[in-house]
């Protein structure tokens, strides 16, 4: 498992969240599946071997695959730290930040913080995206989990589309514009 907590206490809290929201039937059946089909890779931690390399100054670094990759193939976790999307965190912006589906009684919203997480965060953003983002939902937690939705070739990028949202403090680079 690629997520992690600051502590125990925030770790058991964030999950009862997760577990209110399956009693109350407000996890995505998809979650669910998807949950079911690769918790053992989840638990295991299991993270495609991927290579790291400098894209450009704009964009920064890249994952690329270092093997020809099926359709449909389990890449990985986006892996980090659960912790609240506060402003805090906001200067500088922090780009490894991804949405973590769940809310506090407050209404507050929680992030997965990639900035020190695994080799994942280096997945870039593509309009032409080979890989796409689930939720995954296992034990009261949910996991941002990879799948490609087409073939990959040893080398090529792994990328996925961000989402509108990313965008929205964001100035798109030139090459994705």
């Amino acid at each position: 498992m690629w997520i992690r907590f600051r502590n125990d206490r925030e770790k058991h809290a964030i999950q009862k969240l997760g577990f209110e929201q399956y009693k109350r039937d407000k996890v995505e059946s998809s979650a669910l599946l998807l949950g079911k089909q690769y918790r053992k890779e989840i638990e295991s931690g299991v993270l495609l071997d991927m290579d790291v390399h400098f894209v450009s100054q704009e964009i920064g670094y890249g994952a690329f695959s270092k093997e020809w990759i099926p359709q449909h193939f389990y890449i990985g976790e986006y892996g980090g730290l659960v912790r609240k999307n506060i402003r805090e965190y906001f200067t500088p912006l922090n780009n490894y930040l991804m949405e973590y589906p769940v809310t506090d009684r407050l209404g507050g919203t929680f992030v997965i913080d990639a900035q020190e997480g695994n080799n994942a965060r280096f997945i870039n953003h593509s309009d032409q995206p080979n890989i796409k983002f689930f939720y995954a939902f296992v034990d009261g937690f949910y996991h941002a989990i990879f799948l490609t939705i087409r073939e990959i070739v040893k080398g090529e990028e792994l990328a996925y589309d961000y989402g509108a949202n990313y965008w929205l403090l964001r100035e798109p680079p030139e090459i994705i514009k």
